[in-house]
């Protein structure tokens, strides 16, 4: 591939590697959406022919001040997009680089859509897992006030307090617990839902994703597919997947197809390398890894939903033997006062 040249990005040669290690390198922490929305803004204002900090300026990025002015003087300097970017620590490690890819490449309008276009896909599929999640999440809160009816019955009314509250208390705990033990962790968050039982599955395909997506736009991007393969194996959260790609590396740097190198690494399934072999014999690979990258998408996603339906029959269980325990108590403690009445 040889990329056209574009006046509004800077030459490759400054593209510092120390520059981008002295960016600070978080996840994001602002809302998704809006990031997504300041990414097809400041892409719209760079196809306009509109550059420099006057474009990321009017963009709006939901960064914090100091981010922002940090971003604003490095592009001043003279630093490319990239490098400005980082410093706003909005997007992931993978959209970073295929940022930096395709601002050498002089097409970095592409690479804002591709990381809109990714976070738009992640929120949805967010959200139809909320939507799924809904009526357990608030059938969940029923079960403590199930709990404490035998106690108003009595006219208990601590032990209904104490009844109701106590679980609540502790759910919620739990998951600010869980909340604080993802963040202070540090780096990946998928990486660190390794640590939890069932993850694992889930964790293995949204790697794959990643990594096919980042290998797409990389290799769309006119980076080589041996370079690309290395860079977006080391950002995996999947330690053992990012062992097992790492087995073709030496075959990709012998000059062996894309496809006999993965197959090396025994990371794929047949009928995913048999894809891969159509795709480089037709010269149709950054298509061939984008349909995979959908591929695992859609296989993360159904992990997703099966761990979903799993917490919500969980909880559905709970709600049944809460209900039959306070109807059982209900009776008990109506049958005992009558006894006592006789």
């Amino acid at each position: 591939m040889s990329p056209s040249a574009d006046s509004s990005t800077p030459p490759s040669s400054s593209l510092a590697p120390a520059a981008l290690e002295a960016a600070p390198r978080r996840r994001p922490v602002w809302p998704r959406r809006r990031t997504a929305a300041f990414a097809r803004r400041l892409a719209a204002y760079l196809e306009a022919g509109i550059s420099g900090p006057a474009a990321l300026e009017g963009a709006r990025p939901p960064a914090r001040p100091k981010d922002l002015s940090r971003a604003l003087a490095q592009l001043r300097a003279g630093s490319p997009y990239a490098t400005a970017l980082e410093s706003l620590g909005l997007f992931s490690p993978a959209a970073h680089a295929a940022i930096r890819a395709f601002e050498r490449a002089g097409r970095l309008p592409r690479a804002l859509e591709r990381a809109a276009a990714a976070i738009e896909s992640d929120l949805e599929a967010l959200g139809d897992l909320a939507k799924r999640s809904a009526y357990p999440v608030f059938l969940l809160h029923i079960i403590p006030f199930a709990l404490a009816a035998p106690a108003l019955v009595r006219g208990d009314f601590g032990a209904a307090l104490l009844r109701s509250a106590t679980p609540l208390v502790l759910a919620w705990c739990a998951v600010l617990a869980l909340g604080w033990w993802l963040v202070s962790r540090g780096g990946s968050q998928a990486r660190s839902l390794l640590a939890l039982p069932g993850f694992g599955p889930w964790v293995r395909a949204r790697s794959m994703q990643l990594y096919f997506d980042g290998v797409a736009a990389l290799y769309g991007a006119g980076v080589p597919i041996a370079a690309a393969h290395a860079e977006m194996r080391a950002l995996l959260p999947h330690p053992a997947l990012a062992e097992m790609l790492a087995h073709a590396e030496p075959a990709l740097a012998q000059g062996r197809s894309y496809r006999e190198a993965l197959a090396l690494s025994g990371a794929l399934r047949p009928l995913e390398l048999d894809h891969l072999e159509n795709a480089e014999r037709s010269g149709r690979l950054e298509g061939a890894l984008e349909s995979l990258a959908q591929l695992a998408r859609g296989d993360a996603e159904l992990r997703a939903r099966a761990g979903a339906r799993v917490c919500a029959g969980a909880i559905y269980a709970l709600a049944v033997a809460a209900i039959a325990w306070s109807v059982v108590s209900f009776y008990s403690t109506i049958y005992g006062g009558l006894r006592q009445l006789r």
